[in-house]
């Protein structure tokens, strides 16, 4: 049988994960909270099942949870909800975008780093992926490289702000740049916004979706298990203009149809009770991310700068000459720490050493024990 996929096999979070097992290491690489979601989310979740239907919900989604997202996004007029659907998180999202409009032979532009899923799911579809990429320690993008990746075949731009994993964001002049590139074209993009509301130091979260030249061009994605600290519930949500709603739904009712009911009933419940809690999510992991990179200043690991997310990448050139995967799985195996190598989100093989990547959502107990565990660092590397 032939493969569709020949070159892909396990993801480089569940080989570390598993490492990490393994060495009963403290895993800081796999992106999920290691602490409890709010007591009363969970309250509402208890109700939920106790009180509401278990059947299907509506395709598109549960409206009073839809009515919620689009009063918290500001969008204006009667039937703003129809722009917003419930996805079974935002990988099946982007995914099903992906499915609705890449055709064979069209092209993608994808900037690196960039997250694993992107990649194949173009590929999966007969789209050519083509990458820009963007090195450590600034991230920049190169506009002029960006103008001549763009062609005829070009049919769609996919953007992350806040970086999974470098943890820089987007600004309005990013945006004014690429409205002047696809300007005249007909070229969508493909805004993945899961980190949105995970913004270091009170700046400020901007989507292409909010800029006017650029919002009939825009599919946002979005994630309430990143939001609230479920990723293992898998909600998350798109928005979209009418035409791009349209043709995203013709593939999600016949991909997953609908989303759990009865956790769309219980965000509901919350965020109608916890209005602010979205905004609160800046300051919380504004304190992990202080936690995480003073703690490991011992270390003298150096961290990137981190605008947004929960991420924080290091670089460990002063310790090691050796490529980032055999770095990550010497701090697995020897220190008891696991995080994930940079490279793994460079496909292209431009990045392959001096960087790691850390989540800081974790407990506060985690990312100490963690820095701990790390100031055997300097002298194991510097006896080796």
């Amino acid at each position: 049988m032939k493969s569709k996929l020949p070159n892909i096999g396990a993801t480089i979070f569940t080989q570390v994960s598993a490492l990490a097992v393994k060495y009963n290491a403290i895993n800081l690489g796999q992106g999920f909270p290691d602490f409890e979601p709010d007591p009363v989310l969970l309250d509402c979740v208890q109700k939920s099942i106790v009180d509401t239907n278990h059947q299907y919900a509506p395709m598109a989604g549960y409206l009073p949870l839809r009515e919620i997202l689009a009063e918290h996004h500001q969008l204006k007029g009667e039937n703003m909800a129809e722009c917003i659907t419930i996805s079974a998180g935002g990988t099946q999202a982007i995914y099903t975008a992906i499915s609705a409009f890449v055709d064979q032979g069209d092209e993608v532009i994808v900037f690196e780093p960039v997250y694993d899923c992107y990649i194949p799911a173009i590929e999966l579809h007969g789209g050519r992926p083509k990458i820009v990429t963007t090195y450590p320690p600034f991230f920049d993008i190169n506009w002029e490289e960006v103008a001549s990746a763009v062609t005829e075949s070009t049919k769609m731009i996919i953007i992350n702000t806040p970086n999974n994993p470098s943890g820089k964001m987007w600004r309005k002049d990013d945006f004014q740049q690429l409205s002047k590139i696809i300007d005249g074209r007909e070229i969508m993009i493909l805004s993945d916004e899961v980190y949105e509301d995970i913004i270091i130091d009170k700046r400020i979260h901007i989507s292409p979706y909010d800029i006017e030249s650029l919002r009939d061009r825009t599919i946002s994605i979005h994630s309430l298990g990143k939001v609230l600290g479920c990723t293992g519930w898998k909600i998350g949500y798109i928005i979209a203009n009418e035409t791009y709603t349209r043709e995203f739904r013709k593939v999600h009712q016949y991909n997953v149809f609908c989303v759990n009911s009865f956790l769309q009933v219980a965000m509901a419940e919350y965020f109608s009770r916890e209005l602010h809690v979205r905004t609160s999510l800046g300051h919380f992991y504004t304190q992990k991310y202080n936690l995480l990179k003073n703690t490991f200043s011992e270390s003298h690991l150096k961290p990137l700068k981190v605008e947004g997310g929960f991420f924080q990448v290091f670089n460990y050139e002063e310790y090691s000459l050796e490529d980032d995967v055999n770095f990550n799985e010497q701090l697995i195996h020897y220190v008891g720490v696991a995080g994930i190598p940079l490279s793994a989100f460079y496909p292209s093989g431009a990045v392959k050493n001096k960087y790691i990547r850390f989540c800081f959502a974790k407990k506060n107990e985690t990312i100490i024990s963690a820095a701990n565990a790390l100031d055997k660092l300097l002298i194991r590397m510097k006896t080796i």
